[in-house]
């Protein structure tokens, strides 16, 4: 299946199938579709190529209330009725659905307390946070008896006592022989369902068990990201470091790195320019980052914004942080943190690269 609006592609070649009984978690960078697949399956966006279908009802029809029937969804943004409390909201969809059993009020009632509503149960939801709007666009989803529940960023806004109840009252559901689709943007919401699918705008990057394509060496690596200071080359000879004990030669240079055409006639000393300039620059930091971190992974360079990866098996989080406070005059901004979806995954998020951007060879 592929999704386009105008001649902008959005989703490209999705293909993937979902069991009863089972939840599948759909993630990838901001932008890269997960609201628009979400939206294809339920109904409201016509594919452009391709279909989706259910082993029981055949395709899905496009632009028809009924589809709705079928499919429970909590969007993205809770849209409900800012006017009813919460108590309204939950007592009048159950009316509307035809709910048989104990009074509804009751029901109601429960269903507060399940989704740890209860004590916001009369405030009307025009003056309720974020999270609790959240949390009752999910009742609103979970409480139907459809066989397919699309579930979009479930967990954003909510606390991590909400996003457990959340994650058990899943999992009842599939016991019971539904499934669930729902979209997160990092790795660690993924681990409520047994698969993934990883997306970007050059298609369906990874699809299956998740043990399988999120491997636990991930977990041992450090993420920095910092803002790194470097001086201004002042001629075509000078590109060594200040504490770098062996600067790199000028016969040791590639060609093919500071000149942006080898058919130009230019030779290494006359084509000096900003590009070069620039690229003179990307070599100096991949020398400092591997001066002062020997093992390394230098991800991407797009000065002054630097970005690699420190195995935890060779440097412990203190090591990390003395050495950078050391290099201060280096490193004047960073950040540390775990792989994400955008990381862990090959060809999550695709962009263009900037002339100033060069990926580490």
């Amino acid at each position: 299946m592929s999704v386009f609006f105008g001649l902008k592609s959005v989703l490209k070649h999705i293909n993937f199938m979902l069991d009863r009984f089972q939840v599948l978690s759909i993630f990838g960078g901001n932008g890269s579709g997960k609201s628009v697949l979400l939206k294809s399956i339920l109904g409201i966006l016509r594919p452009s190529s391709g279909h989706v279908s259910s082993s029981n009802k055949g395709q899905t029809p496009y632009n028809n209330p009924k589809a709705h029937i079928f499919i429970g969804y909590c969007s993205q943004e809770a849209d409900i009725i800012e006017s009813l409390t919460i108590l309204e909201t939950i007592y009048i969809l159950l009316r509307i659905r035809r709910f048989y059993g104990m009074s509804l009020k009751s029901e109601a009632l429960e269903l507060c307390k399940a989704f740890n509503l209860f004590s916001h149960r009369f405030s009307l939801a025009v003056t309720c946070s974020r999270g609790i709007k959240k949390l009752l666009s999910i009742a609103i989803a979970l409480m139907s008896n459809s066989n397919l529940i699309l579930v979009d960023d479930p967990f954003s806004y909510l606390d991590v006592i909400n996003q457990n109840t959340i994650h058990y009252l899943i999992q009842e559901l599939c016991s019971r022989g539904h499934s669930v689709i729902y979209t997160c943007s990092d790795t660690e919401s993924s681990s409520l369902s047994l698969q993934i699918a990883a997306i970007s705008r050059l298609g369906l990057a990874a699809f299956g068990e998740r043990q399988h394509l999120q491997p636990n060496f991930y977990s041992s690596y450090y993420v920095i990201e910092t803002r790194i200071y470097i001086k201004e080359p002042e001629n075509f000879s000078y590109f060594h470091l200040e504490n770098v004990p062996k600067p790199m030669k000028q016969e040791e240079l590639d060609p093919l790195l500071l000149l942006d055409s080898t058919n130009s006639g230019s030779n290494i000393s006359s084509g000096i320019g900003k590009d070069t300039s620039d690229k003179l620059k990307y070599l100096k930091v991949c020398d400092l980052i591997e001066t002062i971190f020997p093992h390394a992974i230098i991800k991407y360079i797009s000065l002054p914004n630097v970005c690699f990866w420190l195995s935890s098996h060779i440097y412990s989080m203190s090591q990390v942080l003395k050495i950078l406070h050391e290099y201060r005059h280096n490193f004047y901004s960073y950040s540390i943190s775990q792989p994400s979806v955008s990381t862990a995954y090959l060809q999550i998020s695709s962009h263009s690269v900037h002339k100033k951007s060069y990926s580490y060879p």
